[in-house]
């Protein structure tokens, strides 16, 4: 399955991806943008055919990838109203996990990060280094509630951008906090590029 994924990383063609063995109706769409024997990094894109953020996954959850279905063509009609960001990562050495969370660092997001066991923690990445990353945690209602240290490897996903991301920045930025990005231009889409 590894070449395969490689091989559609290369092309950045959109696939449905399939990660959820328990709930195996439940796939996500994208394009398939970096990908090594242990995680890949998918630009999501909604059923709706707009930009839905971008996630770090695990490539051994990855069971099953279709492409150039029906769901497909339905997909290309939607995608042709939309504007979708470029997204430009730095990814050094392969690392895409540890570059993915530089980058994030960087650019003061919003992110969720699942553990294993299905824990999320959501918030600002401050810091990584090369066991751990420090987050500022940014609730459900946009307001701050401390700071998590986390160990990479307890890391199993990694979510930015998406709708719940988008909301939670949303009302974070609305109780006065511009994270220090007010400096920067947004993109065509209004939103500051990764």
């Amino acid at each position: 399955m590894l070449q395969y994924i490689t091989a559609l990383s290369a092309a950045r063609e959109p696939v449905c991806l399939y990660d959820d063995r328990e709930t195996p109706a439940k796939f996500r769409f994208g394009k398939i943008m970096y990908a090594n024997e242990t995680e890949l990094l998918l630009y999501e894109i909604s059923r709706y055919g707009a930009f839905d953020g971008l996630s770090l996954l695990q490539t051994a959850n990855v069971y099953r990838i279709e492409k150039n279905g029906q769901y497909q063509e339905r997909m290309k009609i939607l995608m042709q109203s939309n504007i979708f960001p470029e997204v430009h990562l730095d990814i050094q050495n392969g690392k895409i996990k540890h570059s993915f969370l530089r980058n994030l660092a960087a650019s003061e997001k919003i992110v969720s990060v699942v553990l294993e066991g299905n824990e999320t923690v959501t918030g600002m990445v401050e810091r990584v280094d090369d066991t751990s990353l420090v987050m500022r945690q940014i609730d459900y209602y946009g307001c701050e509630d401390g700071q998590a240290a986390i160990a990479l490897d307890t890391i199993t996903g990694i979510t930015c951008d998406s709708r719940e991301e988008r909301a939670i920045e949303l009302l974070w930025r609305r109780k006065g906090n511009d994270g220090g990005t007010s400096h920067q231009a947004p993109n065509s889409t209004g939103r500051t590029p990764l």
